[in-house]
């Protein structure tokens, strides 16, 4: 059975606007950890998706320490606080500070713009394959995102999501790397700060692939 490296972010992990805007597995094709993958001669299983929440982010990778036989390596790089995302009855939904989005079909979403459906509102994007849908984001994104939003309590659950994987890779000799948005910096434009302002190129993620390979996996 093929060597597996297992990857799990947001949409900086999973490619995003190297085929498209949102989510698409061409992105992964593309992504820094498919290149990484390449370079370690093993199979990628990314489960990155585009305004993921360190919640999930955690919860995926978790899943499949359980489910998921000859893990060569993990990587999980977390995203900012104050996201939400979910699936409740076929439909997906996202929370955050710049954007509000849900949708029946990721895929269909980000590929068939006629099923998309936006507003803004107080500067946020609220995006939906249903106007019905916009309507009632609207109405309920403040009350998540604003008004009932702890930053030291998502720094609290965050430490404990990385305490957690470090110990269970640790127990299952399983090499652990835990990333930000500042470890996949390559020295371009598109990073300001502590905050992108635009997603890594085709070329800058041969560029992450290269850098992380160097620090983590060469030696």
């Amino acid at each position: 059975m093929d060597k597996v490296l297992l990857v799990s972010g947001c949409s900086m992990t999973h490619g995003s606007e190297t085929f498209n805007n949102f989510y698409h597995p061409e992105n992964i094709k593309n992504s820094y950890s498919q290149h990484l993958a390449n370079k370690l001669n093993v199979r990628l299983k990314n489960l990155a998706i585009p305004r993921a929440s360190n919640e999930y982010i955690f919860h995926s990778i978790l899943k499949e320490l359980y489910t998921t036989d000859n893990i060569h390596s993990i990587i999980v790089c977390w995203t900012t606080l104050g996201r939400l995302c979910w699936k409740c009855n076929g439909r997906y939904y996202f929370f955050g500070s710049q954007s509000v989005s849900s949708m029946e079909d990721i895929l269909a979403f980000s590929t068939e713009q006629e099923l998309m459906h936006q507003e803004f509102d107080n500067d946020v994007w609220i995006t939906s394959d249903s106007q019905d849908m916009i309507n009632h984001l609207k109405s309920v994104y403040k009350f998540f995102i604003t008004d009932h939003f702890d930053e030291q309590e998502e720094e609290l659950k965050l430490k404990d999501y990385q305490r957690t994987l470090d110990d269970i890779c640790q127990l299952r000799n399983i090499k652990l790397t835990q990333l930000t948005w500042g470890d996949l910096d390559v020295g371009s434009w598109w990073w300001n700060g502590r905050h992108p302002t635009r997603h890594p190129t085709k070329d800058e993620h041969k560029q992450i692939a290269d850098k992380l390979y160097s620090k983590h996996y060469e030696n």
